[in-house]
């Protein structure tokens, strides 16, 4: 089993590395999902955009902590897809995963300017928005991202811009394809 105060503390800590060394970034995924939600669902894994592209890997792979296991192979995969997956071990337990995203087109430069700073551990982070998140739930289209997203749109506070979401998925795969067909078959939440 996987200890969540291990995945927060490893996220604000990759995080504070990154950041005091002026690489910009934001925690995404479920950790983010939590501050967007009215009741949030555990993770096990860690994502976070990078606002960097991914020419500089190494560069950002350097900053880890000694216990992020990388190499050639990990640094061919940013180059090549912008993204990468890291298992990072535990020695308290079950390995937690590392998913590092790169800049990689317009939409990823607007993410940038949207994030949002919340506590989290003992510290203050960065976050993607809720629209933001909506979108890369939209574009990843798991069988968990259409609840993570309805839960989203009805957060008795939400912020999300469905019209913004609706706009960049159709941008992005177009108008024609199921996930922004199903995006904005979720306008009756609104």
């Amino acid at each position: 089993m996987r200890d969540p105060l291990v995945v927060l503390q490893r996220a604000v800590d990759v995080y504070g590395r990154l950041t005091s060394a002026g690489i910009e970034c934001a925690i995404g995924g479920a950790l983010a999902l939590g501050y967007h939600v009215d009741d949030p669902r555990g993770t096990s894994d860690i994502d976070l955009n990078v606002s960097v592209l991914a020419s500089r890997g190494r560069e950002v792979l350097e900053l880890m902590p000694a216990d992020v296991p990388w190499d050639a192979d990990t640094i061919a995969a940013i180059e090549r897809d912008d993204q990468v997956r890291i298992t990072w071990p535990n020695p308290a337990g079950i390995s937690i995963p590392l998913d590092l995203f790169f800049i990689a087109g317009d939409f990823h430069e607007v993410v940038r300017t949207r994030t949002e700073f919340v506590p989290m551990m003992d510290s203050t982070v960065r976050v993607l928005s809720a629209t933001d998140l909506t979108v890369f739930k939209a574009l990843f289209n798991r069988s968990k991202d259409w609840p993570d997203i309805e839960s989203m749109l009805l957060a008795h506070d939400s912020t999300v811009d469905l019209d913004e979401a609706i706009r960049w998925v159709a941008e992005i795969v177009g108008s024609g394809d199921p996930r922004a067909q199903r995006l904005e078959s979720l306008r009756y939440l609104t």
